[in-house]
Formats: structure tokens, C-alpha cells, sequence
């Protein structure tokens, strides 16, 4: 039986529909302004995926995705809170992949990192045991995501598509320059942080 979910591209008319659970679900220093959305959208390589529910008629979530020909980067994902616990994550997850482009060999993700102390039912754990039981991979990188604030720590992940492995570190740094030089343009720190971001070895992370 075919998944009665769907994603399709809302362009700014899906800012406007999410914009209040988006300010809701994510912190404020990981967050962007709504007019640097708008942005990013109009610029082409920046997509507001909603998610349907065709069955029950409702949108039950969302995604924001960079993407060129050789790079897709989930920005933001969120189920909404009254659809959550439905397998509606993995559901969305899924049809991102199922949506990747020919030269596009899987989908990278930033997670956060726990901090020091954080039990098994923290937020982030929980969050990065959802992702690795859908087959992402922690890559071994020292990465960081550019903020208005300075640079936040963040796990980065990777999805490969069915018949793909993991990217090369030649493949990483080209799509990681392309987000920063994309996405993270408004952040005055984003050249500095990325100049010193480390491939660490090939494979996934420990």
C-alpha cells in the first residue's frame, strides 16, 4: 500500500504557514530571521518542503532543505506537535531520501551534541538515536554551526541513498563551502569557522 505521505515544495508560502512553529521548535540562536528565509528561497538552492498526510488531509510536518546538483543539506525538520509520536519523523525522513537527485549520493543532517551529564532521555540523544536507527552516520568531523551568536558545536551526519556510501573528504568540503557560502552568508564568523573545520578519517565517526 503506497504511504499516503507526500512532500511538496511550498516556496514562501510555506514560511508564512510555518514561520510560528518553526519559532517554537527550534532555539533562538539556531534559528533564522524570517526575511533571511525568504532569502534563501528566492535565491533557488533553498527549499520549505510541507509535509501531507493525504489520507487525513492535514499537514503534519516540514523541512527546510539546501540543495544543488551534488549537495542535499537538511536544515530543519519538525513534526508537528499534535502528529508527533506517529512515525511521522521517520515517514518525512524517508521521503527525503526517496527525493535526492542523481548526483545527489545521500542527505547530510547537523545534530546537536549532548552536553556533559545529559541522560539517555535528553532531547539531543534522543534526537541522534532516532537519526542512526533511520542508517545515518556520524562522520568524523569537527564541525560547527555558524550563529549569530559565534559557533555552536554540532554532530554532522549523513544519509546515503540505497547504493551509495559515504562521502570522500573531497566530497564533504565541496558541499560543506556550498552551504556556508549559501545558507550561512549573513553570518560575519561563517569564513573563520569554516577554515577550521576538520575531516578527521574516512568513515563514520566514534
Amino acid at each position: 500500500m503506497p504511504d499516503s505521505l507526500t512532500l511538496a515544495d511550498a516556496g514562501l508560502p510555506g514560511i508564512r504557514q510555518m514561520y510560528g512553529h518553526y519559532k517554537q521548535a527550534f532555539p533562538e540562536a539556531e534559528r533564522k530571521p524570517y526575511d533571511r528565509l525568504a532569502a534563501l528561497v528566492r535565491g533557488g538552492k533553498y527549499r520549505i518542503l510541507l509535509a501531507r498526510d493525504t489520507a487525513r488531509d492535514k499537514v503534519v510536518g516540514y523541512a527546510f532543505v539546501y540543495h544543488d546538483d551534488a549537495t542535499a543539506w537538511l536544515d530543519y525538520l519538525e513534526v508537528l506537535p499534535e502528529f508527533r509520536s506517529g512515525g511521522y519523523g521517520a515517514r518525512l525522513f524517508s521521503a527525503l531520501i526517496d527525493g535526492l537527485g542523481p548526483g545527489q549520493d545521500g542527505l547530510y543532517l547537523e545534530v546537536d551534541r549532548p552536553q556533559p551529564g545529559e541522560t539517555d532521555s535528553s532531547d539531543a540523544v534522543r534526537r541522534i538515536r532516532f537519526y542512526e536507527r533511520l542508517g545515518t552516520r556520524r562522520l568524523q568531523v569537527n564541525y560547527e554551526l555558524p550563529t549569530a551568536e559565534g559557533a555552536c558545536p554540532m554532530y554532522l551526519y549523513f544519509k546515503p541513498k540505497p547504493g551509495a556510501g559515504l562521502p570522500s573528504r573531497a566530497a564533504w568540503l565541496r558541499s560543506v563551502e556550498a552551504v556556508f557560502q549559501y545558507v550561512h552568508s549573513d553570518i560575519s564568523a561563517a569564513a573563520a569557522i569554516l577554515a577550521r573545520l576538520t575531516w578527521l578519517a574516512d568513515g563514520e565517526g566514534t
